[in-house]
């Protein structure tokens, strides 16, 4: 099979890896040096240094060469970029047999979820699948166990796709709600802001755990606004997805939430990070969701206000420290 990966960042980069074990595998980006760096190097000395790629995986510097002839299209950029290279896609005029999304997040211009985008666009669903679940790309590189699920309309067709990404390091279930499993992976990054800030005032597990714990009822709250199923919010790519990025320093959106605690503006810990932080576009955009449905989510209010400069980090935590005393689930239908 050949399979084009649209995106060689490091997710992009370790699912190639993958797949390139058995597959042949062509890497596409708009960052034409990073190819380069890549065809002569066998390595993504940016996004994964130290992890030699097969020999089945290349590069392609033209978008058309590269989806050429592809059965299955992996899609591996940041929400930000994922309407516009679906729409070169559209332009190449044929049918692809599959399209794996492994992008998290919203489309931010129409604050979509990306699946709405791939429709608008495709008209159909038919074809889409999304891979999602507590999955650093380095671990993944690196063969450590991860359990991801994965996402789509056409149940043989997930049967497929799983079979083709399952590996012993590699589980992979599968799920059919794509709302859920959209909401959990891109609203999980406004709480790992959170928690990184929790952990940049120096407060210790107690609230980290009470940060992800009350976060989770904030995600419920708008996931299910959107139509998902509860249950796969408290699965692999709610909840799951939470824990690691919540807790972990290889998490953009827990270091964005660090360096905002140490007194940086929200600019510069997004220049030292260097990469895209989600859950900074994702804030607004379920902020839109909470006010048209009329919704609490005190988190995520409390995350916007701290993004925009209106508090402090000390002044949020205090904020959401002092609310009315109540009962534990009076906010949990």
């Amino acid at each position: 099979m050949r399979v084009c990966v649209l995106g060689a960042g490091s997710w992009g980069t370790a699912i190639g890896k993958l797949l390139g074990e058995r597959e042949e595998v062509v890497l596409w980006d708009i960052q034409e040096p990073l190819l380069e760096t890549i065809a002569e190097t066998g390595e993504n000395k940016q996004y994964l240094p130290g992890q030699s790629l097969p020999a089945n995986v290349t590069v392609e510097k033209k978008f058309s060469a590269a989806v050429k002839d592809s059965e299955l299209l992996i899609v591996a950029v940041p929400s930000h970029a994922f309407a516009s290279v679906i729409e070169k896609l559209e332009e190449e005029e044929r049918d692809f047999d599959s399209v794996l999304v492994l992008s998290k997040g919203f489309d931010p211009e129409t604050g979509k979820r990306l699946s709405e985008v791939y429709s608008r666009i495709f008209g159909s669903l038919d074809n889409y699948y999304l891979l999602t679940g507590p999955s650093h790309a380095r671990e993944v590189a690196r063969e450590r166990p991860t359990t991801v699920t994965l996402g789509g309309a056409d149940n043989a067709g997930r049967e497929r796709m799983q079979s083709l990404l399952f590996r012993d390091y590699f589980r992979v279930y599968t799920n059919d709600d794509l709302i859920g499993l959209e909401m959990g992976g891109a609203l999980k990054n406004i709480i790992a802001l959170a928690a990184g800030v929790a952990d940049g005032l120096g407060f210790g597990v107690n609230a980290r755990a009470a940060l992800i714990t009350r976060g989770m009822n904030d995600l419920r709250e708008v996931s299910e606004f959107e139509g998902a199923q509860r249950r796969t919010l408290y699965g692999l790519s709610g909840l799951g997805d939470l824990i690691v990025t919540a807790t972990s320093e290889l998490s953009r959106n827990y270091q964005c939430g660090q360096y905002l605690a140490r007194g940086l503006s929200l600019q510069e810990a997004k220049s030292k990070i260097g990469q895209v932080v989600e859950g900074i576009n994702a804030t607004r955009l379920a902020m839109q969701r909470v006010r048209s449905g009329g919704l609490r989510a005190p988190l995520f209010k409390t995350v916007e206000a701290v993004l925009a400069g209106e508090l402090s980090p000390s002044e949020a935590v205090k904020e959401l420290m002092t609310r009315r005393a109540k009962a534990e689930f009076e906010d949990v239908d």
